[in-house]
C-alpha cells in the first residue's frame, strides 16, 4: 500500500508539471492520467480509477483522434476496471 501511495504522489506531481508546461489537453497528460488510473485500480479504488482513465481517453480522442492505436490500451484498462466491478456488459 505504501508503494502505491508513493507512486500516486509522484504521478500527481508529474501531472501538475505537465499541466503547467504543456497545457490541459496535451497527449502526454493522457499517459499520466492512465498511470494514475492503473495505480488506483490496483488499490481497489475503481470509481476513482475510471474517472482518471476516462480523462485519459478524452484527451486521447481530442488530440490523437478516435482511431489512434493508443486508445486501445485505455479502453482495455477501462474494461478491466469494469470487469472487476462485475459490470460485464459495460466491459
Amino acid at each position: 500500500q505504501g508503494k502505491h501511495e508513493e507512486a500516486l504522489e509522484k504521478l500527481n506531481v508529474s501531472l501538475e508539471i505537465q499541466r503547467k508546461t504543456l497545457g490541459a489537453n496535451h497527449p502526454d497528460l493522457a499517459g499520466t492520467y492512465h498511470s494514475i488510473g492503473n495505480v488506483l485500480e490496483e488499490q481497489g479504488k475503481h470509481e476513482e480509477a475510471l474517472e482518471k482513465l476516462n480523462v485519459s481517453l478524452e484527451i486521447q480522442r481530442k488530440t490523437l483522434g478516435a482511431n489512434h492505436p493508443d486508445l486501445a490500451g485505455t479502453y482495455h484498462s477501462i474494461g478491466n476496471v469494469l470487469e472487476e466491478q462485475g459490470k460485464h456488459e459495460e466491459a
